[in-house]
Formats: C-alpha cells, sequence, structure tokens
C-alpha cells in the first residue's frame, strides 16, 4: 500500500525493493526464514481509469532470511 500514487516502474521496483528490505530485517529479528516470496499489485479500483493487475512468486531452494535473496 502507498501513501502516494506510484506511475513510474522504477518507483514501484523501488518500493519493492524496500518492502522486501523490510521483511528481510524482521525475519532476521525472528531469527526466521522464509521458503519464498509473493507480490502483487493493482491500480486504484476507486478511479475511473483502466484497471491493471499482476502478481509474481519465487520459492527458494532452501530458507532465508537474505535481503539479496529475497
Amino acid at each position: 500500500s502507498f501513501s502516494v500514487p506510484v506511475y513510474e516502474k522504477k518507483e514501484l521496483k523501488e518500493a519493492i525493493a524496500h518492502f522486501a528490505t523490510h521483511a528481510s530485517l524482521k525475519l532476521r529479528q525472528q531469527e526466521g526464514v522464509c521458503f519464498g516470496i509473493s507480490v502483487f499489485f493493482h491500480t486504484n479500483r476507486h478511479k475511473d481509469a483502466p484497471q491493471y493487475y499482476a502478481q509474481g512468486e519465487s520459492r527458494f531452494v532452501s530458507g532465508t532470511s537474505d535481503t539479496i535473496k529475497i
């Protein structure tokens, strides 16, 4: 969820990287690992504009909390 609208792909990539970094940090603080990650986004359904939705996921061979892998 974003506090301001995101229009550029670069902004979206940076936001995803930020969220992944934060999640990695939380995993390490909890001494946890994850075995996969999924990302999804969609346009604001409350705006009268063309709607778009996309998703992706990645699974890891072993559990990780490594920011670079995530």
